[in-house]
């Protein structure tokens, strides 16, 4: 799953998704994020850290204190185009096991997802 609330990332994140063979499902905001991961199971998502409402760091939170090993485990990255040093440390602090500078490159994105399912 992609959350982000910028329809400009959401093209580019599907365009380079979907050329890879992902099936993807898109959340504008944190709130439609917790709704969807609720119901439906993922193995990935991208998590826009800034957004309007919910931001990404505490829908991160709220996902990783849901009471299953699967809201637990499931790999969170957050999608950023910050680069400020303290913010490594909240990525870590909420519950995301990564992150990806924006805007988005296809190397960058193929190497995070690497590392998360290689494992």
């Amino acid at each position: 799953m992609v959350v982000d609330d910028n329809e400009i990332n959401i093209l580019i994140a599907n365009r380079i998704l979907s050329k890879w063979g992902f099936e993807l499902e898109f959340a504008r905001n944190g709130k439609e994020a917790i709704e969807k991961v609720m119901t439906r199971t993922f193995d990935l998502i991208f998590m826009d850290i800034q957004m309007p409402g919910i931001d990404g760091f505490e829908t991160t939170s709220i996902i990783r204190e849901l009471d299953d090993e699967y809201f637990k485990t499931i790999p969170i990255i957050a999608l950023t185009a910050s680069t400020l040093q303290d913010e490594n440390s909240k990525f870590k602090a909420c519950g995301m096991n990564g992150h990806i500078l924006k805007p988005f490159k296809p190397e960058e994105i193929k190497n995070i997802i690497s590392i998360n399912f290689s494992k």
